[in-house]
């Protein structure tokens, strides 16, 4: 999932804003989760590290849209930055926070401009990452890898958890998702449970313990060899 915020004083203007970056990564298919911000102690008690994508108005109350986006670099350095303003004069000092952007909001080829700079957020910051394609009945959903704690089989079906505790439900063999997944840092644990090898806190006693607080069975018959691959896995990450 893409997480965007946008900071901006105008909440007419920012739902505006938030209409057309949704339906932006619809049209890609990818995830997105946009939050609004408009009010200054709002503004203040972001967690940056919890977004991808800032889209800042420059004037922001009683905050400075400029000084924001340093504050933001320097606590989320891979976090991307578009500045969205009423004002040219500001263009040149808002690149101190190295944004990917700056659009003028009265510009007539608003639209344009804007869609072109998620273009650039989207195939520098996401078409690197890895993404899988999960279907059912109802729709097709693009989940990057490293959203995916662990994957469960059941009855049929598997259920992928996600990192932010959803949990996405489709029709399909473990063993086909192992042989997809086995070298893209997954490790298959027990006959109903493949796991993302970045979330696992420890193995010890046939159990592995994830980040999450959950523990998780491991085979008794493989729980050498999973120890082991675990082992050289971690050791190149």
């Amino acid at each position: 999932m893409v997480r965007i915020a946008i900071c901006e004083d105008n909440e007419s203007c920012a739902k505006k804003i938030s209409q057309k970056v949704s339906q932006y990564f619809w049209n890609k298919e990818t995830e997105v989760k946009v939050c609004i911000f408009s009010k200054s102690n709002e503004i203040t008690n972001i967690n940056f590290t919890d977004f991808d994508l800032f889209l800042l108005d420059i004037e922001l109350g009683d905050i400075s849209g400029i000084e924001l986006g340093i504050k933001i670099k320097k606590a989320a350095p891979d976090a991307a930055i578009i500045y969205i303003s009423a004002f040219y004069t500001y263009a040149i000092s808002g690149y101190k926070a190295r944004p990917i952007a700056y659009i003028l909001k009265n510009d007539v080829q608003f639209d344009k401009t804007l869609k072109d700079s998620l273009d650039d957020f989207f195939w520098d910051k996401l078409a690197l990452k890895e993404i899988i394609s999960l279907k059912n009945k109802e729709s097709t959903r693009n989940i990057f890898l490293h959203e995916i704690v662990f994957i469960e089989s059941f009855s049929r079906k598997l259920l992928i958890h996600l990192l932010d505790n959803e949990n996405i439900e489709v029709y399909g063999k473990i063993s086909d998702m192992e042989m997809q997944l086995c070298n893209k840092g997954f490790l298959r644990v027990h006959k109903s449970y493949l796991i993302n090898m970045k979330f696992i806190r420890k193995i010890s006693n046939y159990q592995i313990l994830l980040e999450n607080g959950k523990s998780i069975p491991a085979s008794e018959s493989r729980y050498s060899e999973i120890t082991k691959t675990y082992a050289v896995w971690k050791g190149k990450n």
